[in-house]
C-alpha cells in the first residue's frame, strides 16, 4: 500500500443538520474530531466507488523540540541571523 503525505485545503459544504448532527455525535464518542470522521467516511466511499481501497493518508508528523538554543525564542533578528548565517556577504 501506498502512504501519501498530504497537506490539506480548507472547503465549505452543505450538509442536512441531522446528518452533520450524527457525524458529530461520532466523533465525540470516538474522542476524535468531525474532520477525521468525514476523512474516512469519503475515504470509504470514494473507495468503494472507484473499487479498490485508496492510499492511506498520514499525517505529517516532526520529531524534535525545535531550536535546542532557548535564547532564539521570540528574537526574530537572532533566528534571522542563525538562518543566513556563513550565507552571503
Amino acid at each position: 500500500m501506498v502512504i501519501y503525505y498530504t497537506v490539506y485545503m480548507k472547503t465549505t459544504m452543505l450538509l442536512p443538520d441531522p446528518l452533520l448532527y450524527e457525524a458529530k455525535q461520532v466523533a465525540q464518542e470516538e474522542g476524535s474530531s468531525l474532520t477525521k470522521v468525514m476523512e474516512r467516511a469519503l475515504q470509504e466511499y470514494v473507495g468503494k466507488k472507484r473499487g479498490k481501497k485508496l492510499a492511506k493518508i498520514r499525517e505529517n508528523h516532526f520529531k524534535g523540540k525545535g531550536f535546542a538554543d532557548s535564547s532564539f525564542e521570540g528574537n526574530w533578528d537572532k533566528i534571522r541571523g542563525a538562518i543566513y548565517e556563513g550565507k552571503g556577504s
